[in-house]
């Protein structure tokens, strides 16, 4: 006959033990999380590489400012029409002023 956890509930089939035939198990070891702690705090705002002032623009962000598809924008390069451009390698660029410049200059 075998003896119950204690108390009322599910007999689990674990008889009681007296300290006889205990298996002592080793103390489990937690390791450490590897990774960093959490910043208190916001972030610290980044520093970009260089200002938009400073920056040539490309094919897509003139297609999206313009509204215009950058089809157009290459059909019009090729016909010498157009905002001025640069080819710097084999990418095309447009400098900031020459574009507000060509859409100044659009006006009815």
């Amino acid at each position: 006959m075998s003896r119950r956890t204690g108390g009322p509930g599910p007999n689990l089939g674990a008889p009681v033990s007296s300290g006889v035939g205990v298996v002592r198990l080793p103390a489990l070891v937690v390791a450490e999380d590897p990774r960093p702690a959490p910043l208190a705090g916001p972030p610290p705002p980044l520093i970009p590489f260089c200002t938009t002032a400073d920056r040539l623009w490309s094919v897509a962000e003139v297609s999206c400012l313009l509204g215009i598809p950058v089809a157009t924008l290459r059909a019009w390069r090729c016909q010498g029409r157009g905002p001025a451009s640069v080819k710097l390698g084999r990418h095309v660029r447009y400098d900031p002023v020459n574009v507000r410049a060509w859409v100044a200059g659009q006006g009815a």
